[in-house]
């Protein structure tokens, strides 16, 4: 695994999207699936509302549950999983 699948996995567990680690106890590999299925899907060619739609995405049809304002909040970590998934295409 690389550098950046790690960092990009550590980033949505710091985030914790749906508040499974933080409140539920969830293990920290708690999203793990989800960042490495956020990694194949975006492109370096997308734009940020892209990157924020692919996450949303995402973790809508994992988790099964889409929250009132989820997207935005998706839009709002974009910037930051952009620049972890160009890193990783940099790299490469």
């Amino acid at each position: 695994m690389n550098e950046q699948t790690l960092a990009l996995r550590r980033y949505i567990a710091d985030w914790d999207p749906m508040g499974f680690i933080n409140d539920l106890d969830a293990p920290v590999d708690e999203y793990d699936a989800e960042a490495d299925e956020i990694m194949r899907r975006i492109s370096g060619s997308m734009s940020i509302e892209q990157v924020g739609q692919t996450i949303h995405k995402v973790f809508a049809d994992y988790m099964e549950i889409d929250p009132p304002g989820f997207e935005a909040v998706c839009l709002n970590h974009a910037k930051a999983i952009m620049e972890i998934i160009r890193s990783k295409r940099q790299d490469s």
